[in-house]
């Protein structure tokens, strides 16, 4: 008997060592599936694992990993697929009889070739079943899967042309004109293969032959480094769509989305997102369904510097129990980021946990904010402390420079604030900052020095102040929004949807924010639907931003 055809690529190897253990009508179902598919695939394509394992099953699955494969790899392997469920589920000739079968034999004498074009044919889409004849094995094609290859390959029934015989010339031109596509359009061998024999006269099979022969070296399609990931990664959290970064980059939409992925489980993996010591599970729970841990996370802050100042003079100092839950909660969400980054497959990253452990992280930024907010008195009283008078008599860069400076060093103590060990947050602020405030000022004394000997300058209203909390810690710039959208929201000129769903998901009004999946339910559109609103929304915001400046 002679062995089964093998399949090469590990996903469908997996599929079939599944769906042998499925009962034999479902095997069946799946076999007529699988005769039905290569009309549908493009060699060229990439396609998703979930939509390959949706067409043979019938089903959706829920936990398959992130990835894809060519057409080319597809069409390859489905024959091989097929034949392996046929003698699985051993099918027998007179079961098949209704769909008139052809053996291979009568297939080389309907398109006169020869067993080894069968061979190839059967790598490129010819779908045949593995039956039984009398109890001896028989590989053989429903007529309706042959006429259906027989329509995508018409130069089958055309008459057989005299063979082109390949000179050194021709070889040469083959091959530079097949290196051209490759490196300028980004073709496949396959691809290449098929317009040289269209436009040369010759036998595809036998060019393709040649190029895997002289280019099996050559890249198929340009490289994207992860220099270039991240640039994409950073364009499109602008607002560029995945469709176009695939069209510029000339790869598929799941190649790019792919690399994308993976410079963001790189660049977060790299961060110190972990939090001092690890939080209970019932301690973290209680502490994230405190209400002023996902309400009132965005207090605005003054826009006039001298404001600011009177603004933080008048901040009362946090209740103990508020301090413990929002210190408790930012070292939790850190947690729960840092755990997910490490749970994920460094080849193929889920979008979802990734999204997932993005938001937390972006929730925790907002919650530092809050913390550090609350010290804003202890703040202002530190540098009035050691400038010797009150800051608003110094000029206002040298204001703007110690508000920053202080501000850094109460970000950097929150960082290191651990909650389960227990106290204040006041304390590592208070130090911090004396320790920042202090550097600076030693800088001073000799303007100082001068200047008590004359009268000081009084700092005027109208001066306007930058967002000090840009840098509050290292993963923010890679997981808040460009600042411009808040701006682009406020102007009012965003559609309703564009506007609820920059709100929602970035928690621009104050709440927690929402991953993907939770936002795209909130506003009842599926995952495809929101990718490309959320992409709509957060260009349409940008352009308002800069429309009002």
């Amino acid at each position: 008997m002679p062995p089964l055809p093998a399949i090469r690529h590990p996903l469908l190897a997996s599929l079939e060592a599944q769906l042998r253990l499925a009962p034999r009508e479902a095997m069946v179902r799946d076999i007529e599936r699988i005769e039905r598919l290569p009309a549908d695939i493009e060699p060229q394509r990439d396609y998703p694992n979930d939509w390959v394992i949706f067409r043979v099953t019938g089903f959706r699955p829920n936990d398959v990993a992130e990835g894809s494969m060519t057409g080319e790899q597809l069409l390859a392997d489905l024959c091989a697929l097929n034949e392996n469920l046929c003698a699985r589920s051993k099918l027998t000739l007179t079961e098949c009889a209704a769909g008139s079968p052809l053996t291979l034999a009568q297939l080389r004498e309907r398109w006169n070739v020869s067993e080894p074009t069968v061979k190839r044919l059967r790598r490129a889409g010819l779908i045949t079943r593995r039956v039984e004849d009398n109890s001896q094995p028989l590989s053989v094609a429903m007529l309706a899967v042959v006429e259906a290859f027989e329509a995508r390959n018409p130069q089958l029934l055309a008459p057989a042309k005299k063979t082109k015989r390949y000179d050194d010339a021709l070889r040469a031109r083959l091959v530079h004109r097949a290196s051209a596509y490759m490196r300028k359009l980004g073709w496949s061998i396959f691809r290449c293969a098929q317009r040289l024999a269209e436009t040369e006269g010759v036998s595809e099979e036998g060019v393709r032959q040649l190029l895997l022969r002289e280019l099996a070296t050559a890249p198929t399609q340009p490289d994207i480094t992860p220099r270039r990931a991240a640039a994409m990664w950073r364009v499109h959290r602008l607002g560029v769509d995945i469709t176009d970064l695939a069209r510029i980059s000339r790869r598929s939409a799941p190649a790019v989305r792919r690399e994308i992925n993976l410079a963001r489980l790189a660049t977060l993996r790299a961060l110190p997102v972990a939090p001092p010591s690890l939080i209970e599970l019932t301690t973290a729970t209680q502490a994230l369904a405190h209400p002023l841990v996902t309400a009132n996370l965005r207090t605005p802050w003054p826009l006039d510097l001298l404001e600011l100042l009177a603004d933080w003079r008048a901040r009362s100092p946090v209740k103990p129990a508020l301090e413990r839950a929002q210190t408790t909660a930012f070292a939790a969400l850190r947690q729960h980021a840092a755990e997910t980054l490490a749970s994920l497959n460094h080849l193929s990253p889920r979008a979802t946990a990734l999204d997932d452990a993005e938001t937390a992280l972006r929730h925790a930024t907002l919650l530092q904010r809050e913390l550090i907010r609350a010290q804003h008195r202890l703040l202002i009283e530190t540098i009035d402390a050691r400038v010797g008078h009150p800051v608003e008599q110094l000029s206002a860069w040298r204001v703007t420079l110690l508000l920053r400076e202080a501000i850094a060093a109460a970000a950097e103590a929150s960082l290191l604030f651990d909650p389960v060990r227990g106290g204040r947050l006041a304390a590592s602020v208070g130090i911090a900052a004396d320790k920042a405030v202090t550097r600076i000022v030693r800088n001073w004394l000799p303007v100082h020095a001068s200047a008590s000997r004359r009268a000081q300058a009084i700092l005027g209203p109208g001066v306007p102040v930058p967002d000090l909390t840009r840098r509050l810690n290292p993963w923010q710039k890679f997981t808040d929004p460009d600042p411009r959208v808040a701006k682009g929201v406020l102007t009012g000129s965003l559609s309703d949807q564009h506007a609820r769903l920059l709100i929602t998901r970035f928690g621009l009004l104050g709440s927690a924010p929402r991953t993907r999946a939770q936002t795209a339910g909130d506003l009842t559109l599926d995952e495809i639907r929101y990718a490309h609103a959320e992409s709509a929304a957060l260009r349409s915001a940008i352009a308002a931003a800069l429309g009002a400046t």
